[in-house]
């Protein structure tokens, strides 16, 4: 099975270069989520007033908050849309594998082994580009005025796992559909549609 992932894979490069850009950007927003989040609370808690420290702990729970419903929801979207997409596009190869003998269940395991494996690599190269993107995400912050325009960048070291598994997360869930559809469309109709 390794070898039909990573052959279908090369064979459909460009297609799946694609989808990993896609999936690498989401890492990098989800990465800087987690970081920019993450920096504010610990500033937020050093500060030395406790009434103040606790309304800045407020206010970065809200701003965290956000941050995830709406940029993390957007993000969800983006990669799950353009993963399962480029599986869709896969028709016709999918319907050849299932002509040639290749069972069903495992036609769906390819693919969402191709899909886990893109999710898995963009989120990696996003974790490590997401604390550079972190400094220049904070600067736009100065127009808040409440937190200071050199707001340190902290890493947690939770950062880097909860980026990769969340990226891969998104990718498997978007891929999820399109690979039971790949494995249940009757050969002949997959054909029919892919052309």
């Amino acid at each position: 099975m390794t070898a039909l992932v990573w052959k279908d894979l090369q064979h459909h490069a460009r297609q799946w270069l694609w989808s990993l850009l896609v999936a690498t950007t989401g890492g990098i927003f989800i990465g800087v989520i987690i970081i920019s989040w993450y920096s504010a609370q610990q500033w937020s808690a050093a500060r030395a007033d406790a009434s103040q420290s606790a309304e800045y702990i407020k206010l970065t729970g809200i701003l965290g908050s956000n941050l995830v419903g709406y940029a993390g929801l957007s993000v969800a979207v983006v990669v799950s849309s353009t993963l399962a997409l480029t599986v869709t596009a896969q028709a016709r190869s999918h319907a050849l594998w299932k002509i040639i003998g290749i069972p069903s269940r495992r036609v769906r395991n390819v693919i969402l082994a191709q899909v886990g494996a893109v999710g898995l690599l963009g989120g990696l190269v996003g974790a490590l580009a997401a604390p550079l993107a972190t400094g220049w995400y904070l600067l736009s912050w100065r127009d808040l005025q409440l937190y200071p325009a050199d707001m340190p960048v902290v890493v947690p070291i939770f950062a880097a796992p909860l980026t990769v598994g969340v990226t891969t997360v998104f990718s498997l869930l978007g891929g999820w559909g399109a690979a039971q559809r790949a494995a249940s469309t009757p050969e002949m109709q997959a054909l029919r549609d892919a052309v």
